[in-house]
């Protein structure tokens, strides 16, 4: 059996090196953090001994700074969501020295390290998670209240980029409504302490020094792979799930393995070229770029390069700023606070962010995550006397399990929906919608229906397109129960033929999938006799440029004049308008003196997301609908007095649907009749 030899430095170390090592960054001291150390290290030996480095902390906070500008819609970081990516390659790099070195000494504890991680990471992400639930408590609806409940279960659990995962969809809140979405990645993370160092310290004791590097080495480049596989097959798992995250992790732990010959030769050159790199493509993706896939690969790499060049030169004298240092100390909190403070303003203030709200949204996210910091966080952290007394772990214990019972609740209860009464009404949820929905679909004898509201009943109308097709079906059905309304759905899958360059659906093979549906359904539709056909969808999301639109037209022309031909009575529903998820909420939240029911106003922009789309397809009169006149008047409206009009931000309630369902049928000529009349 190998023995596992990892030698130290032959120089001295910086003088401060007396604390454990911080998965968000360098180790640390139990004293002051900010050290006189050495700014530039000879190295000579082969391997290395981690020790405190404030440069890592600068890094960190270029990683949580991307982050957050990311978050707040603050240039130039358009594509900062590559900071928690960053924080991957360095949880890498510190998790597999702090094991490997202890190894070496004799030192090493699963006990020992779990112990450590628990101090490092529960109390704090506790204290958030649970004032977040009390704020969703006082404001939240009672849909919002309900899945904020289990993301919170999931999220002490460690399971929140899992729940994440499974949950998304068309019934599932926008992330904006979300004040715990960012928990995912410190799921991923903490499920990488699970396997890690098991997986560590068996390949270092069985199978030596060099094979464990190997190993890690496989191990990262097949991750890879599958994760830009799987960004192109199934982006959500490629984003949320761990095992395909977890080259970012291992590329951070084979900077372990390099000579520090490298380092010494090339490291001023590497960190230059991290630390550009890094910046450049923070500065040019954008939430529309594929991520992560290959994106991900370069960001670990020039992660990697950056830490492998961040001990000498001019980027080591910028990240070990005191500034920078300071920002990365204090980086976890920031992180855990700055996203539940945006969903929270967003909510408050209910309209478009300013530059003013984006400057205070930085400044309560700086106050908070310092209180944090000093009162949790770091207490817990280095285990100060009163961090270890019986009564302040206990509580932890009880503020942990007051989450869980309270998460559960609010699920059980479906988020408490008396809390939400508007005179006497309820407003519907989205478990309600769907029961509703399936209430109105049977399973046809066609494959390609998905919803069909009666079995063998003359005469029928198809209804083809993506989920604004489907929101129709309630309506229909309404407006005419005689007929059999039959709706060839399939989601985020605009209904034309030919056309390939539109932005969604975003992934190859749903792209494929969609392509390979409409032309079964063109085909099915063009075998049937003389009936009824709509087409409609959320045109705005697919003919979102002026050529996409010149395209998409032409496109939708000749589809109308191949199905008329063909006797066919044709009709394209336009755009709905799109309050926008905020207005929904907000009218189905609490009314309280922080969150009136009377700010909950559309925003001005709300006819002109539908409306420039709208005038494009107005070229299909006298085949195309335009919905907005039902809903502008001359203001736009989301409510008939008590009762809302939608479900969502942009999907139809069934009293919404009706309405649109009514013009239909006057718009068809002609006339939609029932047998016997």
């Amino acid at each position: 059996m190998s023995t596992v030899r990892i030698t130290r430095q032959s120089v001295p170390l910086p003088q401060r090196h007396t604390g454990p090592p911080d998965d968000w960054g360098g180790l640390r001291s139990h004293d002051e953090p900010h050290c006189h150390t050495r700014p530039e290290v000879r190295m000579t030996s082969v391997t290395r001994t981690l020790s405190y480095r404030p440069e890592l902390d600068g890094i960190r906070a270029l990683a949580v700074l991307s982050v957050i500008f990311y978050h707040f819609d603050l240039p130039p970081f358009r594509g900062g969501y590559i900071g928690v990516d960053i924080f991957f390659v360095i949880s890498g790099y510190l998790i597999t020295g702090l094991i490997r070195q202890q190894l070496e000494t004799g030192s090493f504890s699963f006990r020992n390290f779990y112990v450590r991680r628990f101090r490092r990471l529960i109390p704090a992400s506790i204290t958030v998670i649970l004032g977040t639930s009390l704020l969703a408590g006082a404001l939240f609806s009672s849909e919002m209240l309900a899945e904020h409940g289990k993301l919170s279960v999931a999220s002490a659990l460690s399971l929140a980029n899992r729940e994440l995962y499974f949950s998304s969809g068309y019934f599932d809140a926008d992330a904006v409504t979300k004040p715990l979405l960012h928990m995912w990645s410190l799921s991923v993370e903490e499920q990488f302490y699970l396997v890690w160092p098991a997986l560590l310290v068996l390949a270092l004791r069985f199978l030596g020094h060099r094979t464990s590097a190997v190993l890690i080495a496989a191990l990262s480049v097949v991750t890879a792979v599958a994760c830009v596989y799987y960004t192109q097959s199934r982006p959500p798992a490629a984003f949320y799930l761990t095992p395909l995250r977890m080259f970012e992790f291992g590329i951070g732990a084979l900077l372990l393995w390099l000579p520090l010959r490298l380092e010494e030769r090339w490291g001023r050159i590497s960190g230059l070229v991290g630390l550009a790199g890094l910046l450049l493509m923070a500065c040019l993706l954008t939430a529309e770029s594929t991520f992560p896939g290959t994106n991900a690969v370069w960001v670990a790499l020039l992660s990697a390069a950056l830490i492998h060049g961040s001990r000498s030169g001019a980027v080591h004298r910028l990240l070990r700023h005191p500034v920078a240092v300071f920002t990365g100390l204090i980086s976890y909190s920031l992180y855990l606070v700055h996203w539940p403070v945006f969903v929270f303003y967003r909510f408050i203030v209910e309209r478009p962010l300013t530059g003013v709200d984006r400057l205070a949204l930085l400044a309560l996210t700086v106050g908070l995550s310092l209180a944090l910091y000093t009162w949790v966080e770091r207490p817990f952290r280095v285990g100060s006397r009163a961090s270890r007394r019986p009564a302040h772990l206990a509580l932890v214990g009880v503020l942990y399990m007051t989450v869980l019972g309270s998460g559960v609740t609010a699920m059980r209860t479906h988020g408490f929906p008396e809390r939400t009464r508007v005179a006497g009404t309820l407003p519907p949820t989205s478990a309600d919608l769907q029961a509703i929905q399936d209430e109105a679909c049977h399973e046809g004898a066609e494959p390609l229906v998905t919803c069909s509201s009666a079995a063998d009943r003359a005469p029928t109308l198809y209804v083809w397109g993506d989920s604004h097709a489907l929101h129709l079906n309630l309506g229909l059905v309404q407006a005419r129960p005689a007929r059999n309304v039959k709706v060839l759905y399939k989601s985020a899958c605009v209904p034309l033929w030919g056309v390939s360059d539109l932005p969604y659906p975003r992934s190859r093979a749903s792209r494929r999938e969609c392509a390979q549906h409409n032309v079964e359904a063109l085909t099915f539709l063009k075998g049937l006799p003389p009936t009824t056909i709509v087409l409609a969808a959320r045109w705005k999301n697919y003919l979102n440029t002026p050529a996409r639109e010149r395209i998409g037209v032409a496109a939708l022309k000749e589809l109308v004049t191949d199905l008329q031909a063909r006797g066919h009575q044709v009709l394209v529903v336009g755009n709905v308008i799109e309050p926008g998820t905020e207005v929904i909420n907000c009218l189905r939240s609490p009314d309280t003196r922080l969150t009136p029911r009377s700010r909950c106003r559309p925003f001005e922009t709300m006819q002109q997301r539908s409306a420039a789309i709208n005038v494009a397809l107005g070229a299909l009169e006298p085949t195309f609908l335009d919905p907005t006149p039902l809903f502008c008047v001359p203001e736009c409206r989301v409510a008939l007095g008590q009762t809302l009009l939608f479900r969502d931000g942009h999907h139809l309630s069934d009293e919404g649907s009706s309405m649109v369902a009514q013009a239909i049928v006057r718009a068809l000529q002609p006339p939609l009749a029932t047998p016997g009349q």
